[in-house]
């Protein structure tokens, strides 16, 4: 996938944690489908960058702050 980028999914499972936030609910916040996020979640693909714009608008974040630097 062009464009595509590894997302930091630990980071992400800290943030739901921290707002007690479900893998459904930011899928509902963020317009992105669960499968999706299930499978960047299991390394079986990368995000595009809409996706990643999605999620991090769903946690009023930079979207760079949710790109796994060591990828």
């Amino acid at each position: 996938m062009k464009d595509a980028v590894n997302v930091d999914m630990e980071k992400i499972e800290t943030m739901l944690y921290k707002r007690l936030w479900t893998w459904a609910e930011l899928a509902r916040r963020s317009n992105v489908t669960t499968p999706t996020l299930f499978a960047l979640k299991a390394g079986r693909r990368r995000a595009s960058m809409r996706t990643l714009y999605k999620i991090a608008h769903a946690f009023d974040v930079q979207p760079g702050m949710l790109i796994r630097k060591d990828a």
